[in-house]
């Protein structure tokens, strides 16, 4: 009897679906496309989709997609989004999945790093990638001709006012101000109620502590750098991330609080700039802070259909090689602690300058309702900024809204 043989067919390759607004960013885009190339080489079963999306509306595609059926299977989001996006169901919980791995997954990461990618009750549900607190980023150029020693930054608010006024004249100002009351600039902001002792809400996040008098001193003394010392440029409350790298690179103002991505950015724009930019902690008040917020992780969506080569692809892209990859292409420090200890990535006189500020990095909101809290602090901003309302009214007005916004059911 004949017998005819049937060819098998090839395993078909998984395709996992990220989204992320790094994809339509560059330098971020090519690190994380490197890292993607590298995993799929390695990895032959498995293909990476990138799925852009613009930093903006980020939050309005996902909750879109997810309603719909269509969510992708693993979506990036900074660490003051990570509770809203949790609680709305769109994340698994990454706990089984590491309790499986070989490797205790969780010791690449510090303590408050696994505070900001986690839910209430300690589970992880978005693996850390990369991390960005912000600093007082400045240009030692301008320093140096207003006879300002670069090499011995602010210490306190009242210096950084002398400083920032002898860096002020002749078109230029002493800082580019975030001020816009989107949420680079409530991110920003949140550098100077944080040092003052302040705080959005209580440890437990169910009473809302805006209304204090250190919150509101915080928030005055800010705003009175555009009102009453004229030490930034008059557009600041029109003024956000893009606005400000314009205006830094420049050299329109001195200063600008940002992280260790502007100097990548602003040598690109004036490489005349390469090797005068310095940072340093933020000047202190009543505690030592670099706002957290500007660090970034990704989960495996409730929708995705291969969760466990999702934890593949997660568990590679946050390990320390990878890290050593993200710093060496997209310049933002790896969640990974193993990394920053790398002598390919220690030795770099950047990281260097940067390892004293990121112990004080904090977070200033976790909350699952984040999104409308930072909403309601913008207006705040705004209206202390414009002087439509004082602070002490603007700042009583945001703690009546955000009580409401947290005791919502």
């Amino acid at each position: 009897m004949l017998v005819t043989a049937v060819p098998v067919a090839a395993a078909q390759k998984v395709e996992l679906r990220l989204m992320s607004w790094y994809f339509g960013e560059e330098p971020a885009a090519t690190g994380l496309k490197t890292l993607i190339a590298e995993f799929e080489r390695t990895h032959p079963g498995i293909s990476i989709v990138p799925e852009q999306v613009t930093d903006t509306e980020r939050l309005t595609k996902l909750t879109t997609r997810m309603a719909g059926g269509q969510g992708p299977d693993m979506y990036m989001e900074t660490a003051s989004n990570v509770r809203f996006v949790v609680d709305r169901g769109y994340c698994i919980n990454l706990e089984p999945l590491i309790a499986q791995s070989a490797e205790p997954i969780k010791q690449r990461f510090s303590d408050g790093i696994l505070e900001e990618f986690s839910d209430a009750n300690g589970n992880l549900y978005f693996m850390p990638y990369a991390i960005g607190p912000t600093a007082l980023v400045y240009n030692s150029r301008m320093w140096r001709a207003a006879g300002l020693d670069p090499a011995n930054p602010p210490k306190t608010w009242e210096s950084f006012v002398e400083y920032a006024k002898k860096l002020t004249g002749n078109g230029r100002y002493g800082l580019a101000m975030f001020g816009k009351g989107d949420g680079s600039s409530v991110w920003r902001l949140s550098y100077w109620w944080m040092t003052n002792g302040a705080d959005v809400l209580s440890s437990d996040g169910q009473r809302a502590t805006v209304n204090t008098p250190e919150f509101i001193e915080a928030i005055e003394f800010w705003a009175n750098l555009h009102k009453v010392y004229h030490v930034v440029p008059p557009s600041a409350p029109q003024n956000s991330f893009s606005e400000n790298n314009a205006i830094f690179a420049a050299e329109v103002a001195a200063m600008v609080e940002s992280g260790v991505w502007q100097f990548g950015v602003t040598e690109k724009m004036n490489p005349s700039l390469k090797g005068e930019l310095r940072a340093a902690l933020m000047p202190v008040r009543r505690r030592p802070v670099a706002a957290g917020g500007g660090d970034d992780g990704i989960c495996i969506t409730t929708q995705s259909k291969h969760p466990k080569e999702a934890f593949e692809f997660l568990s590679f892209l946050s390990s320390a090689k990878a890290g050593v990859t993200l710093w060496q292409i997209h310049g933002k420090f790896p969640a990974n602690k193993a990394s920053l200890q790398d002598p390919a990535v220690a030795k770099d006189s950047l990281v260097q300058m940067w390892l004293p500020i990121l112990p004080y990095t904090k977070a200033p909101v976790l909350h699952p309702r984040y999104p409308e809290i930072s909403s309601v602090l913008g207006v705040m901003q705004q209206e202390v900024l414009l002087g439509l309302k004082s602070a002490a009214q603007a700042v009583a007005d945001a703690n009546a809204k955000i009580t409401e916004i947290i005791e919502r059911k």
